[in-house]
């Protein structure tokens, strides 16, 4: 039997590490992402420690508690699912970095003190993950990764992956079938929108994916983005 591997390499590498499972709309299986996974990014490299929420300072969690509230609101802040946090101290560095390998200074952000993390259902099991930071004085410097209620009331109404496979590949701008679909919030929008990769585009060795974003709250497609690749080696039969 003969088996070739090719490798790519894309300059969007978290995503394709994100964790999928499948759901049906028909007799067709969708494979599903879990959204935001790169959300971990500003904390990976830093020399944390995992904490109780009870050893975040008080203040800190008040303030978290407030933004949450402000972001989302009190309804759809109940439905975030808290998963951890963690306290970031580079006084420890050494040690750390001698647990944890990948731990470096050049890749961290020295601001960073306190960490949340939370999730929501999406659909079935299917979840979308946030990380929320802080500096010492309770200031966010993550990204927004929850819409603003106060301009979005209606952020939480979303169409279904059914519903999303359906505009994106009556989408003409790029041909063929979903690939995959995951959950992700776009800040110039203030909403949710569903990214859906469609069948990638290979010439020779360039390889090109490219991606329908719909909006979760409205089902209008708001735009495109395409993820390049290239295929650098294949190797021998075995």
């Amino acid at each position: 039997m003969r088996y070739t591997i090719t490798i790519l390499f894309f300059l969007f590498c978290w995503s394709s590490f994100a964790q999928h499972l499948y759901l049906k709309c028909g007799d067709v299986k969708i494979r599903c992402y879990n959204g935001n996974m790169d959300h971990f990014s500003m904390i990976v490299h830093t020399p944390y420690t995992e904490a109780d929420t009870n050893e975040i300072p008080k203040e800190i969690r008040v303030k978290n508690k407030n933004y949450l509230l402000e972001r989302v609101g009190e309804n759809f802040k109940c439905k975030l699912n808290y998963y951890s946090c963690q306290i970031i101290d580079f006084k420890n560095y050494k040690n750390i970095k001698s647990e944890r390998g990948f731990t470096r200074k050049d890749l961290s952000d020295k601001r960073a003190k306190y960490a949340f993390q939370y999730y929501f259902e999406v659909q079935d099991s299917m979840r979308y993950y946030l990380s929320i930071v802080y500096d010492k004085e309770g200031n966010v410097i993550s990204d927004h990764q929850l819409p603003k209620v106060q301009k979005n009331g209606s952020f939480d109404s979303i169409i279904t992956v059914c519903q999303a496979k359906q505009i994106a590949e009556d989408n003409k701008k790029y041909q063929g079938k979903l690939e995959g679909i995951s959950l992700e919030y776009s800040s110039k929008h203030n909403s949710f929108v569903w990214e859906v990769k469609k069948t990638r585009i290979v010439k020779g060795k360039d390889v090109t994916i490219p991606f329908v974003l719909v909006c979760a709250q409205t089902g209008r497609v708001i735009g495109h983005r395409i993820e390049l690749g290239r295929i650098v080696c294949i190797l021998p039969d075995f």
